[in-house]
């Protein structure tokens, strides 16, 4: 019998929910750079099955399951941000005892943000949402013709945020300051693309891997704009951060800026390298093995 995307989509949706709760979980004990970062990208991945199951219907348990998951990024992004100033700073010389002062700030804002997003992990009200997805997918109808229509609207939808998101690739490699709204629309597409990969069969992992790293990039010159910005204003007993750190972490996003620009003018400036890309990743029916048609 023909495995239908529609249970494809529901064994997808329930694979990371498990995988979310086990992330939660594990947070919930031990808030450390490894736990928040497994649980954000478990988060952003089942919102992902998420944002793909508006194709079929909107409803009140989608839009609070969405609404729910999106809390928990955004209460884990302040923790999220002050592990990776630390990692940034690690190994820095000079100045130490400005440098040692402010480390120990951040250290202090560290450990009241892990007691604050332990706190908030604990607030119930998402698993009943899944389960009320869970149970809505199994009354959709099952046959042949509307396996198609579902194969045809995300097709649809996963070419529109193509689109999306590569005109706002474009604006970046233009602007850099329109990096962050970039970053967000091609993360949102990834998690999307991959979670249809997991489902559907894996046929296009050459260029979510491309996405990949354009993502880390962008990722990496967004967490050296937040911290920059913060000791251009920062202040210890002692005195300014030295600007030798600061000199040093702009030389760092600089070199970035100049590498993303390499990988990411390959990607979306060149008209054919593009369509053969949104071929492959924003028509998921394509990418159907045999096995599973």
């Amino acid at each position: 019998m023909p495995v239908l995307v529609l249970h494809l989509l529901g064994e997808a949706l329930q694979r990371h929910w498990q995988r979310h709760r086990d992330a939660r979980r594990r947070c919930r004990q031990n808030c450390t750079e490894d736990s928040v970062h497994e649980l954000r990208t478990e988060a952003r991945r089942l919102l992902a099955c998420l944002d793909l199951l508006e194709v079929m219907y909107f409803f009140s348990a989608l839009t609070e399951a969405r609404r729910l998951v999106k809390r928990r990024l955004t209460s884990s992004s302040a923790l999220r941000d002050l592990h990776v100033q630390l990692s940034l700073l690690a190994g820095m010389s000079g100045a130490e005892v400005e440098l040692g002062l402010f480390r120990a700030q951040l250290l202090a804002e560290e450990a009241r943000e892990s007691r604050l997003l332990a706190q908030k992990l604990r607030k119930p009200g998402l698993a009943q949402r899944i389960t009320a997805l869970g149970k809505f997918l199994s009354w959709m109808p099952t046959d042949r013709r509307s396996d198609r229509r579902l194969h045809r609207l995300l097709g649809s939808m996963m070419a529109r945020r193509f689109d999306r998101m590569a005109e706002l690739q474009r604006r970046a490699l233009a602007d850099a300051r329109s990096i962050h709204p970039a970053r967000v629309a091609l993360k949102k597409f990834r998690y999307m693309a991959e979670v249809l990969q997991l489902a559907l069969g894996p046929a296009c992992t050459d260029e979510l891997e491309l996405l990949h790293r354009c993502q880390s990039m962008q990722g990496a010159i967004h967490d050296l704009d937040l911290i920059l910005a913060r000791l251009a204003t920062e202040k210890t007993p002692t005195g300014e951060i030295p600007r030798t750190t600061r000199r040093e972490l702009a030389r760092r996003r600089s070199a970035l800026w100049r590498s993303y620009r390499a990988l990411a003018g390959r990607c979306f400036r060149d008209r054919r390298a593009l369509s053969r890309m949104k071929k492959t990743l924003a028509h998921p029916g394509a990418a159907l093995p045999a096995g599973r048609k």
